[in-house]
């Protein structure tokens, strides 16, 4: 089974307009009084009452201090109704027993984990086959994280400000990097891309300022806009051999850029602004060919570039 996260049902807050309610009542309509003040906060009290049956019925239940919904047979974990709820190191189990009976762990609802800032590491089963939007959002203090092979669908913003997270392996059955996936990891250093991987939204490594180096699989088609920008410690990229196109300003502010290998037999079409930069940039590597690596024809880009005339003599090679 794989976990429909975008349809998943999630609690939404209730709004009650508090002043409406004590300002219908602060007059005692019998005695034509001002209502006294402990009166008054009786009833605010009741009134916030009314609120925890919505907290309680935010999951159906808790095992080993981690809450689960139940969904088509299926055990999905998801919080106790407050982001931030999880600290330490959790380990996910691969089934769980509810009231006799035991379902298997499937998928990670959205926002699961969100706001835990006090969660250092995270254990997921091979049982997973979905990860749904903003799971590990604002876990600053996670510092790395497998994906394992059965996960399919990742939703975005998975790991959206996950400032100390260094390392992740996304697994070989993903299909695609969402929107804002790793927005703002400051310490990313190392992430492997499964093989399965097709596309990469919009902002995907946005504002990693650690990552150098890159290297796409062949499974890779179209790279989303901005997909890395602000990455300003980035030097090479490699991109595979199935990649078709490339949104705009992918590169946006990459200042230490030195090469970008391509390895796919046709270049891939490109949008405006490629490699544009608030300042001007240059990629002595890529002003000649090494001997072991074939020139491909040089990619009429003309104003894609920045305006750096260095790097209009930008070429794109592959091995």
């Amino acid at each position: 089974m794989v976990y429909d996260y975008q349809n998943e049902v999630t609690m939404k807050p209730v709004f009650i307009d508090f002043t409406i309610i004590i300002s219908n009542f602060a007059i005692d309509k019998s005695m034509q009084k001002p209502m006294g003040r402990m009166m008054m906060y009786r009833l605010l009290v009741a009134c916030l009452l009314l609120l925890l049956p919505t907290v309680a019925g935010a999951y159906d239940f808790m095992v080993d201090g981690i809450y689960y919904n139940l969904v088509d047979g299926h055990a999905v974990v998801t919080n106790n109704g407050q982001t931030g709820c999880y600290s330490g190191e959790v380990v996910i189990p691969s089934t769980v027993t509810h009231d006799g009976t035991t379902y298997p762990v499937t998928a990670l609802g959205h926002s699961a984990f969100k706001n835990c800032t006090s969660l250092t590491k995270a254990i997921l089963p091979g049982s997973l086959t979905s990860i749904g939007p903003r799971v590990f959002e604002s876990c600053t203090t996670l510092t790395n994280l497998i994906v394992p092979n059965s996960v399919v669908t990742m939703g975005a913003n998975v790991f959206d400000k996950c400032y100390a997270i260094d390392s992740i392996v996304i697994g070989n059955k993903v299909t695609s990097l969402g929107d804002y996936m790793f927005n703002d990891c400051r310490a990313l250093r190392s992430v492997i891309i499964g093989k399965s991987v097709t596309s990469l939204g919009q902002y995907a490594f946005r504002g990693c300022s650690s990552l150098t180096d890159v290297v796409l699989p062949n499974s890779v088609t179209t790279i989303g806009p901005w997909a890395f920008y602000g990455c300003s410690q980035l030097l090479s990229v490699t991109l595979g051999s199935g990649v078709t196109s490339i949104d705009t300003h992918i590169f946006y502010n990459c200042n230490k850029m030195v090469s970008v290998t391509c390895l796919a037999a046709t270049p891939p079409s490109v949008d405006y602004g490629l490699f544009m930069t608030r300042t001007c940039i240059t990629m002595p590597n890529c002003m000649s060919c090494p001997k072991r690596l074939t020139p491909m024809r040089v990619l009429r880009f003309g104003s894609y570039f920045s305006r750096s005339s260095a790097t209009r003599q930008f070429l794109f090679l592959r091995m």
